[in-house]
């Protein structure tokens, strides 16, 4: 019985160091499992269902000479595609600072080469996620329909119902948080509701699944780099756990809200 009220999604944004992983242990894992993020949500998977999307970095630095998704090996490929009913990946941004000199030209550059790179590296179309939360909640209406145009069919915004996301005026941004979604100009923003590293302590954690767990959605997030931190874990194995005990059902926004 499902006594929450629809679907969680869950994601970890900034990834790019779990790619570098695989590609300098290429020669020896004989899984992409093997790599400890990748094992850490498989088990969460098998145990609970989870199912997780990874919005991803083009490039780990500023300059030409950093690791770049052109660097990652595509020797997982056919392992990444069999599991893309549960895991996929999406854009994010070019790198950590991009969202300072953002323009439709430098997005739209970034958007194709970390979706052809993507393709290349997980094998499938079906691995690529096209609901996106981009990096600082950053796109203005041109880079909003540039992504339109390339297949993004939704964008998740801020779980700080104070700060600006991407194109939307605060008439909009009102609308959105109070209904849980906003479809307009051709796609549809739908909330952040946790941010797993803000977590304070356990009493905390019961209070922001008590606040959500009957939503239509639940959008929880966390960032690649808080993964090594144990009390973040905990929380994600802990939100895991609950939301299967509750029966809500881990799904990607892409295959829930297409058709609305």
């Amino acid at each position: 019985m499902n006594l929450g009220g629809g679907y969680c999604h869950f994601s970890v944004d900034d990834t790019i160091k779990l790619f570098e992983d695989i590609t300098l242990h290429e020669n020896e894992y004989d899984s992409v499992f093997e790599n400890p993020t990748l094992c850490y949500f498989k088990m969460l998977h098998d145990k609970f269902g989870l199912k997780v999307s990874f919005f991803v970095f083009y490039r780990d630095g500023y300059s030409d000479d950093s690791f770049t998704l052109a660097d990652v090996t595509n020797k997982f490929a056919s392992e990444f595609a069999a599991n893309s009913d549960w895991l996929r990946f999406g854009f994010h941004a070019r790198d950590w600072k991009s969202h300072e000199t953002m323009t439709v030209e430098s997005e739209q550059e970034a958007y194709e080469k970390t979706y052809s790179e993507l393709l290349r590296i997980t094998g499938s179309n079906k691995a690529i996620d096209t609901v996106l939360r981009l990096d600082y909640y950053e796109a203005e209406r041109d880079c909003v329909e540039m992504l339109i145009d390339k297949g993004v069919k939704g964008l998740l915004t801020a779980d700080d119902h104070s700060r600006d996301s991407y194109d939307l005026s605060n008439k909009e941004l009102i609308e959105c948080y109070l209904s849980d979604i906003l479809i307009a100009r051709g796609v549809f923003y739908t909330p952040t509701d946790i941010r797993i590293e803000n977590i304070a302590n356990d009493n905390d954690f019961y209070e922001n699944f008590e606040n959500v767990y009957t939503q239509e959605r639940v959008i929880v997030f966390t960032h690649e780099r808080f993964l090594s931190d144990i009390k973040v874990k905990k929380y994600i194995y802990w939100f895991a756990s609950f939301a299967n005990q509750v029966g809500i059902d881990f799904a990607f926004p892409a295959e829930m809200e297409l058709f609305r």
